[in-house]
Formats: structure tokens, sequence, C-alpha cells
């Protein structure tokens, strides 16, 4: 089995591992914030009109708040986001190994 480039000396080992584990995080974001779409459909009883209605109600309700409530609510948001996001990375952590446990080769 031929070694993958990133096992190889040099810049370009460097820089293909760091495109493989930039494609991997930009898999997980994406798929993190598929997850809060979702999230939102669910809120709106799967139909985007509904999804939408909810939003307006949220939006305004946000608009009237005071700084303090509209910051606890920031926060809860950032948080479950990055709960979303890690559970992600989790669960797609067997695609990180992957990329770099390669065996190895002497031959080449």
């Amino acid at each position: 089995m031929m070694r993958p480039p990133w096992r190889r000396s040099g810049w370009g080992a460097a820089i293909a591992a760091s495109m493989h584990l930039l494609g991997w995080v930009a898999v997980n974001l994406l798929t993190a914030a598929g997850t809060l779409l979702l999230v939102g459909f669910a809120i709106g009883s799967f139909t985007l009109p509904g999804m939408m209605l909810q939003l307006a109600n949220l939006a305004d309700r946000y608009a009237a708040a005071d700084v303090v409530r509209r910051g606890a609510f920031d926060l809860v948001l950032i948080k479950g986001a990055v709960l979303i996001f890690a559970i992600v990375c989790l669960l797609r952590r067997g695609s990180l190994f992957r990329i770099f446990s390669y065996e190895r080769d002497d031959d080449v």
C-alpha cells in the first residue's frame, strides 16, 4: 500500500493534512447548521410557513426584550450550537482518525 501524501516529508504533506482537516471541520459545521435548521422546522411543525411564523414571533420578542434577556438568549443559543457541533464531531471522529492512521509502508 502506498503512503498517503501527508505521511511524507515536506510542505506538501502539511498542506495535504491541513486540507483534510479543514474539510472534516467544514462538513461538521455544515452538519451542525443543518441540525439547527431541522430544529427550526420542528418548531414550525415541519412546514416552511410555520417555521417563518415562529421565527417572526421570536424576532418580535427578541427585539422587545431588555439587554439582560437578550444576552441570556444569545448564550443559550451559542451553547446549543457548540454542543451540537461537539456531538457531530464526536460522532464523526472515526473519519478523522482515518485521515491520519494509514499503515506505514516502508517500501516507498
